[in-house]
């Protein structure tokens, strides 16, 4: 358990979204402003990354671009990149629903299953 949870190091990595029950990934057709991968957070606060001393994080988009996020809300749509519409740490529930997670984190939970 602790190996799987140490492997992906201090990232956090795009869970997808739910497409009316299948997990879909992003792709280069996604919108440009989709992140994909972002500094792991913290997520008992709105601060954000531990390893930047809580002031912020890299952040990776689908359009190539890289950009430094002071909080965790503050993006061009007002999406918490690090938990899905409904406050969980799942896929998200549609195409804008951005989720970012360790890589140990399940996109449908323990159950495996969007239901």
């Amino acid at each position: 358990e602790r190996l799987i949870k140490d492997a992906g190091g201090d990232y956090a990595y795009s869970l997808g979204y739910n497409n009316e029950g299948t997990l879909t990934g992003l792709t280069n057709k996604s919108p440009g402003d989709s992140p994909i991968l972002a500094d792991k957070t913290n997520l008992s606060n709105s601060k954000i990354a531990f390893n930047h001393g809580s002031s912020g994080n890299n952040v990776l988009f689908v359009g190539g671009h890289v950009r430094w996020l002071p909080a965790r809300k503050q993006n061009t749509i007002g999406d918490d990149f690090f938990l899905n519409e409904d406050h969980k740490i799942l896929a998200g529930k549609h195409l804008q629903d951005h989720v970012l997670a360790p890589s140990h984190a399940r996109p449908f939970g323990d159950s495996g299953s969007p239901d």
